[in-house]
């Protein structure tokens, strides 16, 4: 599945909301700003890697990224495919909290480290060694190396099972005669069943959103910013799917999908084409295509 979905409108890589180590660093890479070479000495980062089981990359719709000792939040409301999470100069082990539209998750790495004084001109560096994963709580993690350089390459790959009921829905509008990106204010959207998924209020171009695997329609609420409230009830046919079904248990595959009801508007809600052609794009993928165009 896709993440054009929770393209907020603001994505900093890192939001700093307070004092903690994180800050150390950033005081490093201030001072070093005249003599960038000092700062590239430190390899205080990790680079992870997100995986979909079978090999493809992963679009994680991240709300924050943060650690015990620090009030910085990392990759605040992105998508991303990696990050690079500086590691706590003052303990010989980092907890991460992955905090994603999808669920929260943690892993902690240990690690040695040494002060070295490198010249009168840089002073001293940070030396991070013999990274390891100590715990970890994702469907499944591939250390890929202990080594960590600079610049940073993929120590670590976190895999999830496949998703096979979300559905990408895009706003657009009418310029001219030309259908464009849209974006809306919306407030909440709710589905008719219990899916643990939540969009906080905000800026939206596209959203990804969970389709019921038990039945065969689901409905939407949509509470837009400008106080109006609609429906869209989306219609789909399932089959039972297994090619992971040792690491992910029984899945249901869902396609064909249709628009059942609407009280958008007529014309207002429609089906997306794959690519340039004249298909509709109607069975989910993941990562996620857009599967349906709501023009507000």
């Amino acid at each position: 599945m896709a993440f054009e979905p929770l393209t907020y409108l603001y994505s900093p890589m890192k939001t700093v909301k307070g004092a903690g180590w994180f800050v150390f660093f950033l005081i490093i890479a201030i001072s070093c700003v005249d003599t960038p070479d000092c700062f590239q000495l430190n390899n205080n980062l990790v680079q992870v890697a997100f995986k979909i089981l079978g090999g493809a990359s992963d679009q994680v719709p991240v709300i924050g990224i943060d650690a015990p000792g620090t009030d910085s939040v990392f990759y605040q409301y992105q998508k991303v495919s990696t990050v690079q999470l500086p590691l706590n100069p003052f303990e010989n082990e980092t907890t991460f909290n992955f905090h994603t539209f999808y669920n929260d998750n943690q892993m902690v790495l240990g690690y040695t480290y040494k002060i070295q004084f490198v010249s009168e001109e840089c002073g001293e560096r940070y030396i991070f060694s013999d990274l390891s994963i100590k715990s970890y709580d994702y469907d499944s993690v591939r250390f890929v190396g202990k080594t960590l350089t600079q610049p940073p390459s993929t120590n670590i790959e976190i895999y999830r099972c496949p998703r096979t009921n979300f559905t990408g829905v895009s706003f657009k509008k009418m310029s001219g005669t030309a259908k464009v990106q849209d974006t809306v204010l919306i407030n909440a959207i709710t589905p008719n069943f219990t899916a643990g998924i939540t969009y906080p209020p905000g800026y939206y171009r596209s959203v990804d959103l969970p389709l019921n695997p038990n039945t065969a329609t689901t409905s939407f609420t949509f509470e837009f910013g400008d106080g109006t409230t609609k429906v869209l009830t989306v219609g789909y046919t399932r089959s039972n799917w297994t090619k992971y079904q040792q690491f992910c248990g029984n899945k249901t595959l869902i396609y064909r999908l249709s628009i059942s009801e609407q009280d958008f508007g007529p014309d207002k809600v429609k089906l997306a084409l794959k690519g340039s052609t004249t298909q509709p794009a109607d069975s989910i993928q993941d990562p996620p295509i857009t599967n349906l165009e709501i023009f507000k």
